[in-house]
């Protein structure tokens, strides 16, 4: 079975009936939920809709219903970045060491890391996963054994979130073969380095103090200069780069240069979050105890409140936001988890939308996925898609020689997962699935 991911093209979309409902205004808050602690980690969101979240010394799944929320299990865990969310529902934690876990809560397996801080796993399109943990990147097996490790160019304890490129290139301090050899160093501290964002054309984004922008190849582009930025940097569809420096959330052009900012005022608390972007290019940033969104020109749409006071000196925004493939907003102000209508399909189609990049914060770019395919009764198979947003069109082909594909369905994706099923399958010896979307 072989993934394929190409823009572009006409397709005729098979007919359907609708029925037109009512959607909710852009900043109406579906659920919230009361966790009972603060929530220390960002939102991760697997492919059946749960909702993972650090709560105090808790891992916790909430379920998504559309209109409620609840407590599904909690198991001890400290969780200060977010976990990564495989396609087979894995959870993925690191915290030193490496968690995986079912979608059940019950332990998969513990790999052994250096004894490092946290940090937000990444996931390789070959369900490698990568952690940083006791200044050394590690490479895991999906099976919970070592492939490989290398050290951090800076020795510090510090644990940056590792991300992964299109051709396979693992972003820290330094760029990483998928085999773990080292293709170049960005000569940036690791212990200022949370984690970087990819650009279009393969550029590479940090911020450690600075805003610094890399080629592919390693090459310095620019820097924003005495300009200290605090968290992951985010890249909208026209190339536009947005981060956080204090209080205040930048626009910065793909050559470097400011744009515009907004929040800057000394009296704002924040905490160092992320922006997201949807596929209308409005902006969603936590600061001090309110969800903002803007416009692409930096002018406020509306925003949601925590209400209360943490306390002197404390914050209720201090993670990061996500977007769902259907375009609700998940977002933590303090004690309370936010489902929030946005008004658009998903994400920004763009390089890096959001923290991690995606709302199961896999650290890569996500392309549309299929199950392995089931056997029906009739010797036919079924097959399960999941589309990376909802509201493109996607084809799933098949072939029986890798070389001659026949398209088996069209359709626009209005939920997740889309069941596929394939009548001519008796019809070959050999059966191979691939899928692909258009915007």
């Amino acid at each position: 079975m072989k993934l394929n991911s190409r823009i572009g093209g006409v397709l005729a979309v098979l007919g359907f009936t609708a029925t037109l409902i009512a959607q909710p205004q852009p900043g109406a808050v579906l659920w919230k939920y009361a966790a009972g602690d603060f929530i220390s980690s960002s939102p991760a969101l697997a492919p059946d809709g749960t909702v993972y979240v650090g709560v105090g010394l808790s891992l916790c799944a909430i379920t998504n219903s559309g209109s409620t929320a609840s407590n599904k299990w909690a198991i001890p865990m400290r969780l200060e970045k977010p976990a990564a969310i495989g396609t087979d529902g894995t959870i993925y934690c690191a915290n030193g060491d490496l968690y995986a876990i079912n979608a059940d809560g019950t332990p998969k397996w513990t790999f052994p890391g250096g004894g490092g801080g946290p940090c937000s796993p990444a996931i390789g399109s070959d369900n490698t996963i990568y952690f940083c943990s006791g200044a050394q990147i590690y490479a895991v097996s999906p099976a919970g054994t070592q492939k490989w490790t290398f050290p951090l160019v800076d020795s510090s304890r510090n644990s940056p979130s590792p991300v992964i490129g299109a051709d396979g290139t693992i972003y820290v301090d330094s760029a990483l073969t998928p085999q773990g050899s080292q293709k170049w160093v960005t000569g940036l501290p690791a212990s200022g380095i949370d984690s970087p964002a990819i650009g279009g054309g393969g550029a590479i984004y940090y911020t450690a103090s600075s805003l610094w922008a890399f080629g592919a190849d390693g090459t310095r582009l620019w820097s924003t200069g005495n300009y200290v930025f605090n968290s992951t940097p985010v890249v909208a569809k026209d190339g536009t780069i947005y981060a956080q420096s204090y209080h205040v959330l930048y626009a910065v052009t793909p050559a470097g240069k400011f744009a515009w900012h907004v929040l800057g005022t000394t009296s704002a608390r924040v905490g160092y979050t992320t922006p997201a972007i949807d596929a209308g290019g409005r902006i969603y940033f936590c600061v001090s105890n309110s969800v903002w969104a803007l416009n692409p020109q930096g002018e406020t749409l509306w925003t949601v409140t925590q209400p209360g006071d943490p306390g002197p000196g404390s914050d209720f925004a201090t993670t990061s936001p996500i977007i769902g493939p259907d375009g609700t907003l998940y977002a933590a102000l303090g004690p309370t988890l936010y489902a929030i209508a946005t008004g658009t399909n998903g994400p920004a189609v763009s390089p890096w939308p959001m923290s991690r990049q995606n709302a199961r914060n896999t650290g890569k770019v996500e392309k549309p996925s299929l199950k392995p395919p089931k056997k029906r009764a009739d010797a036919n198979f079924d097959l399960q898609l999941f589309p990376n947003q909802l509201g493109l069109t996607y084809v799933v082909e098949n072939s029986s020689n890798l070389v001659d594909w026949t398209a088996l369905t069209n359709f626009v994706a209005t939920n997740s997962p889309v069941e596929v099923p394939d009548l001519t399958a008796t019809n070959a010896p050999t059966r191979f699935y691939r899928a692909f979307s258009y915007p």
